[in-house]
């Protein structure tokens, strides 16, 4: 019986500690969505001496991945291809938004890099100047287009190293000074559904009737119309800490500008900007259900509650709202001490224009060179 209670007592410690960290805000489980699986990309792990004696298959597959050490050579290709008939959001995203391309390395360093497009010869390629090893934005017309990137590294120090490579879509911040903007198209069909706005401390143009100029705002808009709603957040510039001496206000099209406020009764009110008059769930007028339905279609898009307002952020919208849809495939080289002597780099010059995996003369089976990995992403 004592160990009952004390299981018990356990148990209603544990959800007694969890409550207050569900309410703390852009912690909600983002929705699932459907991976894309018209654009393709795949990693191939490759040979880093030449096959002389199979004609096409200079650098063939490898077969078994060998450990890496400080000075190890490898070799891999990522091939991504961008179908001519894609759907109509994948379409649009293409156009409107640009279809990303990323590479990361663990415990690897690029030595050399190449890039081939639709069977064009070699380009040679600088590794990027960001924390990573490669990235770029790929944009297709209506015919298909392939793009390949072979790259040579070195392993950096004894351990397991791995190459990613992600392709997707994204919403991103742009804008510079005072004012920056997110464009957030929530599920995939390429048309942006809502979007925030970041006015940083002496932001010049208009915050609205009741905005001052001396902080932060964040503002996020949904809806359409008559139906749009604009939610304002006050935050410190420093921190992100959203203001708790300040009000929120929520904007509309049809009702006007109010503050939003929780009375001792616990019920969230609305406070007209204009009238002072104060909307409470014991309205009758109708105005009260109309203000609360957008209130809450509102939070519920930006994933938190009215107490969960707690910090926000430009990289709290990259997390939740940033990316649309992605895919990832990986190579992993082993740990271990096993030394491979590097032979010498020579990228080959040509090959079969029917696909780029031909440039590099590859005898490929993909599906067996790496795994795919896909993260699903908020709708």
């Amino acid at each position: 019986m004592k160990k009952l209670f004390a299981l018990l007592l356990t148990l209603a410690m544990i959800f007694a500690l969890a409550a207050p960290a569900l309410a703390s805000g852009w912690d909600a489980i983002p929705d699932v969505k459907e991976d894309f699986e018209e654009i393709t990309v795949s990693i191939t792990a490759l040979e880093t001496e030449k096959n002389t004696s199979v004609l096409g298959s200079l650098y063939e597959e490898l077969s078994v991945m060998y450990p890496v050490v400080k000075g190890t050579l490898v070799h891999f290709f990522v091939e991504i291809t961008i179908p001519g008939d894609l759907s109509p959001a994948s379409a649009a995203l293409l156009t409107g938004r640009g279809l990303k391309y990323a590479l990361v390395l663990t415990n690897l360093e690029i030595t050399e890099a190449y890039s081939y497009e639709n069977g064009a010869s070699r380009k040679k390629r600088a590794p990027a100047d960001t924390e990573l090893a490669d990235d770029t934005d790929l944009i297709a017309d209506t015919a298909k287009c392939v793009y390949g990137y072979e790259y040579w590294a070195e392993g950096v120090k004894p351990g397991e190293a791995s190459a990613s490579a992600t392709v997707g879509f994204y919403n991103e911040w742009y804008g510079s000074g005072s004012y920056r903007t997110m464009n957030i198209d929530s599920d995939g069909d390429g048309d942006t559904d809502c979007y925030a706005e970041h006015y940083l401390p002496g932001y010049t143009g208009s915050l609205g009737s009741f905005a001052d100029h001396s902080h932060a705002w964040f503002s996020f808009w949904s809806g359409a119309g008559a139906d749009y709603c604009y939610m304002w957040f006050p935050v410190d510039s420093t921190s992100g800490k959203v203001l708790a001496s300040l009000e929120i206000f929520m904007e509309t099209n049809e009702y006007g500008d109010f503050a939003i406020a929780r009375s001792v009764a616990d019920d969230i009110t609305f406070r007209d900007l204009s009238s002072n008059v104060i909307y409470a769930p014991a309205d009758t007028t109708g105005v009260y259900a109309a203000l609360k339905a957008k209130y809450d279609a509102t939070f519920k898009k930006l994933g938190f509650s009215y107490e969960g307002a707690n910090y926000i952020s430009e990289k709290h919208f990259e997390k939740y709202f940033g990316t649309i849809i992605e895919k990832t495939v990986k190579i992993t080289y082993p740990s271990g001490a096993v030394v491979v002597s590097p032979p010498s780099v020579e990228p080959p010059q040509t090959g079969d224009a029917g696909t780029l995996v031909g440039f590099v003369m590859i005898a490929l089976a993909l599906a067996a060179a790496g795994y795919a990995l896909v993260r699903k992403v908020r709708a």
